[in-house]
């Protein structure tokens, strides 16, 4: 009899322990995508620093999940005002391409990496500066990504890439007056990148010198 009590009382426990499990994964998800659209939307009519502050203070400060996949959908097909601005080194918007991360996994943020990545060789301080705010994102182990990461254009273009890694290196290399932490974790990476791709070129060049 006290065995049949202690197994259902078990039981009750499991049950209970997955309810609460579910009940966290669900309340995990329940970010708030209708919103993030309706500010989104607002933007769009009108695509100034006011309503780029908005959104913004909207978007979450840990990884979430939205729902609706609509939303993020929605909102990449009409990120150009939003790229344009960052590419133009507005401070804000690229805050918000940042941290649009906490949302977006697979192609999404592949595609903001390379946003992102675009905009260091004309503001490297305004892409390091966000990037201190919100390296918890990526950490160092997505950084190859951020820095790295060329785009459509660069695919088996590896003499480009090569110069394109090189160039952002040194603008970041030159920019004063940020976190010296992030500026080294990015330096060290691009070096990586450099030298793994210099090296893959000297190969297929039969370790010829490289010239471009």
């Amino acid at each position: 009899m006290k065995l049949n009590i202690a197994k259902s009382f078990s039981v009750i426990m499991i049950t209970l322990l997955l309810l609460i499990t579910l009940i966290i994964a669900v309340n995990a998800t329940d970010y708030n995508g209708s919103k993030l659209k309706a500010q989104y939307d607002t933007f769009l009519a009108n695509p100034g620093n006011h309503e780029l502050e908005k959104l913004l203070q909207i978007l979450p400060n840990k990884r979430e999940k939205i729902g609706d996949h609509q939303v993020m959908d929605y909102i990449f097909m009409n990120l150009e005002p939003l790229e344009a601005l960052a590419w133009q080194g507005n401070s804000i918007a690229i805050d918000v391409l940042f941290k649009m991360l906490y949302l977006t996994d697979a192609a999404y943020s592949e595609q903001l990496s390379i946003i992102l990545g675009l905009t260091i060789n004309d503001h490297p301080r305004e892409f390091l500066n966000s990037l201190t705010k919100n390296y918890q994102i990526n950490g160092i182990k997505r950084l190859d990504s951020l820095l790295g990461n060329l785009g459509e254009d660069y695919v088996d273009e590896f003499e480009k890439q090569l110069v394109e890694l090189e160039k952002r290196y040194q603008k970041i290399k030159q920019t004063k007056n940020v976190s010296e932490k992030i500026k080294s974790l990015c330096l060290y990476e691009l070096s990586e990148q450099i030298y793994e791709t210099r090296s893959y070129l000297l190969e297929m060049n039969g370790y010829k010198k490289i010239t471009y």
